[in-house]
């Protein structure tokens, strides 16, 4: 993967403290001109050091002073009373950066960008990145001569792409602001392409890589900006992916401040899923969700992650308690072009037993600009798919693919893979790590997530998957009629499911049957 070299530039973190205190000491003593001076040569890093009311006080004064520059304070003052669904007109941003030249005019289209962004409209902003990709991707190796507009715009059309699931054409976006000169006044936008990068790492490509773009992004100083909450929330976001068991992911979760997730909301969501897939925690993570979708974050139904990130995971729940019909409902929600739409849907076709379905939509994704995750779920997906064929040939063929990522398969990753495929990759693939099995002595972590079954249970998960009445299994295993109830009833109970076809499902899942 391609890192960017912080320059050592000596920077204390104070710069933008120094700028922001200049400012507010040019109001304070009238000296209107002299502020709006700064604001206009400085802009990015005044909008992000200066709290927003501050700023609206000190351009409703110097609208008030009647200030040479006052025309200025009051397009300014128009733009940051503005909110989220003011249109700002062309002339208004024109004004604003100061110049007609094409990052000016870059400027102006990312203003729209947002707007729609904001509006939940993750398509139409995304589309629109093509006007701005010659901008956003210009690369200035030594100096920075647009006060940060240059690295703005990179960066804003990084978190464009990230909202409408287009995470290859985001890194993209955000290696362009990653190398960028660093700028002390805004060394936290920076820091903030460091960690978006990380956090689509750690959900969708390689975790190494997150984990060594998080080390990155602790060596650049804090500053005052009202941006650093955010960051430091999705760092916290990034660690919770990235944590070695869901316990631990659950409690990094917990001390998130919701407020500061702010845009990545969808990635919260994610990530409480991830930490919550136990059987034990569904009914409190099906009511997580209901919340979550009650609170009005901005999203189109079927539109980038933002508007398929509630149907897809209610979509996974189903499908893990073997309810396909309802999961394919959820799924009809979602954006088709989104890669775990696709791969979800696999997973449904493969369940409800159209294995050749299952082909067609694993198929569908890009496997050219696939990230790691995506890329190993697949191949995973296509074992599974495979070997229901009989076709083991084409089943080694997909896992001799997935151990061609870089240093191949690791252990962690080996757990994408079902059991019984598991088992396959260890006797036939070289090089594949070992994870333990079901029935290997492994000691479990406090508070882990894994199902506990006693060799009874077992048994009888065994025998619920064969054609067998209750009676006869009864008679199998020489207990009455009321104690294997009695049994079958500790056994929904630990799987978190109500229906025989629910525990086979979750029984073939795990490798049990």
């Amino acid at each position: 993967m391609v890192h960017s070299e912080i320059p050592k530039i000596a920077m204390s973190g104070d710069e933008l403290q120094h700028l922001c205190d200049q400012v507010t000491r040019d109001a304070a003593a009238g000296d209107y001109d002299g502020a709006l001076t700064l604001i206009r040569n400085q802009g990015p890093a005044i909008w992000y050091g200066l709290r927003p009311e501050r700023l609206r006080s000190i351009l409703e004064g110097a609208i008030a002073s009647g200030a040479e520059q006052t025309p200025l304070a009051q397009q300014l003052h128009l733009f940051v009373t503005a909110g989220d669904s003011a249109q700002i007109s062309p002339e208004t941003l024109h004004a604003l950066v100061g110049s007609h030249d094409s990052i000016a005019l870059a400027v102006v289209r990312t203003a729209r960008v947002i707007d729609l962004r904001l509006r939940g409209r993750a398509h139409v902003a995304a589309d629109l990145l093509r006007e701005l990709e010659e901008s956003a991707l210009r690369i200035t190796p030594l100096f920075d001569t647009t006060a940060g507009l240059q690295l703005v715009l990179s960066l804003q059309c990084g978190i464009t792409a990230m909202l409408a699931g287009r995470f290859p054409e985001a890194l993209r976006y955000l290696l362009a602001a990653r190398i960028h000169p660093v700028i002390p006044e805004l060394v936290f936008l920076t820091r903030d392409a460091l960690v978006k990068s990380a956090l689509i790492h750690a959900f969708f490509g390689d975790s190494a890589e997150a984990r060594a773009l998080l080390d990155e992004a602790a060596q650049l100083p804090r500053t005052i900006s009202w941006a650093e909450p955010l960051i430091d929330a999705h760092i916290a976001l990034t660690h919770a992916r990235l944590a070695p068991d869901r316990s631990s992911g659950r409690a990094i979760l917990r001390s998130i401040e919701i407020r500061d997730v702010g845009e990545m909301w969808p990635f919260y969501v994610l990530c409480m899923h991830h930490v919550m897939r136990a059987p034990a925690d569904t009914h409190t993570l099906k009511q997580q969700i209901a919340v979550f979708e009650q609170l009005g974050f901005p999203r189109v139904e079927g539109e980038g992650l933002t508007g398929s990130v509630f149907p897809l995971v209610r979509a996974d729940m189903h499908l893990r308690q073997g309810n396909t019909r309802e999961a394919g409902m959820f799924l009809a929600q979602a954006d088709p072009e989104f890669a775990f739409t696709q791969l979800l849907s696999a997973r449904g076709e493969l369940a409800d037993g159209r294995a050749k379905n299952a082909v067609k939509a694993a198929s569908a994704v890009d496997t050219d600009t696939a990230l790691r995750k995506v890329h190993l779920y697949r191949q995973a997906i296509l074992a599974d798919v495979f070997e229901a064929l009989q076709k083991r040939r084409s089943t080694i063929t997909a896992l001799m693919s997935a151990m061609k990522v870089e240093e191949g398969v690791r252990a962690e990753e080996a757990a994408m893979f079902s059991p019984k495929i598991q088992a396959l990759a260890e006797s036939e693939i070289p090089g594949w790590p070992h994870i333990a099995s079901p029935t290997e002595e492994v000691p479990e972590p406090a508070n882990s997530d894994a199902v506990s079954l006693t060799n009874r249970e077992r048994e009888i998960i065994e025998l619920l998957a064969t054609d067998l009445s209750r009676n006869e299994i009864a008679a199998q295993q020489y207990i009455s009629l009321n104690t294997l109830k009695s049994h079958i009833t500790r056994l929904y109970k630990k799987l978190d499911v109500s229906s025989r076809e629910e525990a086979v499902h979750r029984a073939r899942l795990e490798g049990w049957a």
